[in-house]
């Protein structure tokens, strides 16, 4: 009971330190802002190509620029103080069928526009854009997330390899930069930072992991501090991969030791319930301080208007799986994968098999724990993930490699071990 009580008020401080560190980052990057060189920098992006209203094409499914243009037109509006404006996060209204590019370009053009408080972005991609749209052009600000990204991807390399060892960091990097769009983000930057903080934290929760194996207490604490960090950073788009990593670390660095099936299986579920409930937190530290600074509404904490959009059954029926189909159908769509995962697959069906032999299946059955809760988030977000799959699709092919990955391991482990062991 001592334990559970300490580990929820370490938690606790935790989440205060990010809040506070945060909420100060974001209020101190809305007083320096510059709305009129935002919007110099957002016209010049709109007429000369780098924020292209339609988006990009990668591979056989386009990039979106919503999200872009949506954190632009935060950086074009200042209400109250810097303290009051920043946790209302005014952006402009979107109104089906045009996106919001054409709405901002619209406001560009003198027209007027209707804006709601997205307090829901009051977080990491502003830190970013503003103060570079503020001093450069867009394509600076491009160039800077590029190199943001490929930064974050090498500490993740370097992070995860002082834990997991390098052959098995290698894989795991070379999985996400080839079978997902992520070095390619730097088209968009507010994906670019989510993504870099989610490669950083995946190299953080290894590496923090690694040193301390066998602590559960520590290992809920990295994984909680990780959740609500990549709130900030993210709102609903890859926390499902977030989670599937933190699963997969726990099981590479802890639960392969001591074969405990039981114990591990819990403890993968530990850890990830953990940065889901750090990410919740966070959010919710959000709506408490948009309701207390942002509008003092007792009732605007709540997104009652839009929360059916992000869960399953808002204003489609809700299917069973729609969304693993979904996300599954994208991940095929970005082409490398027609040949990557299932060639991934056969690999590690393959040494499924040899574990089989081996004895050690249990491993693999362990791991396949890792996929549970990611499911489970998925499923619970679905409309949001079906909307959403060209960013969300992420988890899909992960999950294929990590498997294939995990099964490759645990049978050359086991051979290995074999060798070793001492002859009658």
């Amino acid at each position: 009971m001592k334990l559970l009580v300490n580990t929820a008020i370490g938690c606790l401080v935790s989440l205060m330190i990010i809040v506070g560190l945060g909420s100060a980052a974001v209020v101190l990057s809305e007083s320096q802002k510059s709305t009129e060189n935002i919007e110099a920098a957002a016209r010049d992006a709109l007429e000369n190509g780098p924020l292209d209203r339609k988006g990009r094409r990668v591979h056989w499914y386009y990039q979106s620029n919503f999200s872009e243009c949506q954190i632009v037109s935060m950086g074009l509006r200042t209400s109250g103080t810097a303290l009051q404006s920043a946790f209302r996060a005014f952006s402009i209204r979107w109104k089906k069928p045009g996106s919001y590019c054409d709405q901002l370009t619209s406001y560009l053009d003198g027209n007027e526009q209707r804006w709601r408080s997205y307090f829901r972005y009051w977080h990491g991609s502003r830190l970013v854009m503003h103060p570079v749209l503020s001093n450069a052009s867009y394509r600076t600000l491009q160039v800077i997330c590029y190199g943001l990204l490929f930064v974050s991807v090498v500490s993740m390399l370097v992070l995860t390899g002082l834990s997991l060892g390098v052959g098995y960091a290698l894989a795991l990097t070379a999985s996400l930069v080839v079978t997902t769009d992520t070095l390619l983000r730097g088209f968009t930057p507010t994906h670019a930072v989510s993504l870099s903080a989610l490669t950083v934290l995946v190299g953080v929760i290894s590496w923090n992991l690694g040193r301390n194996s066998g602590d559960l207490r520590n290992a809920i604490l990295t994984c909680f501090t990780a959740g609500a960090v990549y709130n900030y950073f993210d709102f609903l788009y890859n926390i499902e991969l977030l989670v599937l990593l933190a699963g997969v670390v726990f099981w590479k660095v802890s639960v392969t030791k001591s074969r405990e099936l039981k114990a591990g299986a819990a403890g993968i579920i530990t850890c990830q319930a953990a940065v889901l409930a750090g990410f919740v937190a966070m959010w919710g530290a959000k709506w408490l301080l948009m309701s207390v600074i942002g509008t003092g509404s007792a009732t605007s904490w709540f997104p009652a208007a839009n929360i059916g959009t992000w869960l399953a059954g808002s204003n489609r029926q809700y299917v069973v799986l729609a969304a693993l189909a979904a996300n599954s159908h994208k991940a095929m769509m970005y082409g490398v994968n027609l040949i990557v995962l299932p060639t991934a697959l056969a690999v590690g069906a393959v040494a499924a098999l040899i574990c089989w032999k081996q004895e050690r299946i249990g491993l693999l059955a362990l791991l396949c724990v890792a996929l549970f809760v990611p499911a489970v988030i998925m499923e619970g977000k679905s409309t949001h993930s079906i909307v959403h799959a060209g960013f969300t699709f992420r988890v899909i092919p992960m999950a294929v490699m990590m498997l294939a990955i995990g099964a490759v391991w645990a049978a050359f482990s086991g051979r290995r071990q074999q060798e070793q062991a001492p002859t009658s």
